[in-house]
């Protein structure tokens, strides 16, 4: 559980207060598992479960598994209570062209650490572009994600 615990935040802890149920279940042809968080009614998001899901095709094989593809799911977060991002307001001075000196306000999402981006997987590049440390970086983050679902499995 501790790869579970370096992931939550305080902002998390107050949501996963409405978490009523972490269920497992099996692919029927045992090539992969779906995590269920169960939720009950919360002012952080819309939905009732978030779900993540693994297709691993030697799962039921002794040797390490090897994933083939990871499904997580959208949070429907209302307004103004994403854990995930956050907005940040900025001015900023047009520095050249007709509007030079001019201020304006834009608006940027930045990520902020939180357990929910458990349910958004690391994407898989395309082989011919990813050079080795770029490969070991995305089997570090696959890594840890399956230890992270293996937890709760």
């Amino acid at each position: 559980m501790e790869a579970v615990a370096e992931l939550i935040t305080q902002s998390d802890v107050d949501c996963l207060e409405h978490l009523r149920n972490v269920t497992c279940d099996d692919d029927d042809d045992g090539c992969g598992f779906t995590i269920s968080f169960h939720f009950g009614p919360n002012p952080y998001f819309t939905n009732t479960a978030l779900t993540k899901k693994y297709q691993i095709p030697n799962l039921l094989l002794e040797d390490e598994p090897i994933l083939k593809n990871v499904e997580g799911c959208t949070i429907d977060w209302k307004a103004g209570t994403s854990l995930t991002y956050r907005e940040v307001t900025k001015k900023q001075r047009s520095k050249s062209g007709r509007k030079a000196g001019q201020i304006r306000t834009i608006t940027k999402r930045e990520r902020t650490d939180s357990f929910f981006h458990f349910f958004t997987p690391p994407k898989m590049p395309s082989m011919e572009t990813m050079d080795e440390e770029e490969a070991d970086a995305i089997e570090d983050a696959f890594d840890h994600d399956y230890d992270v679902a293996q937890a709760f499995r």
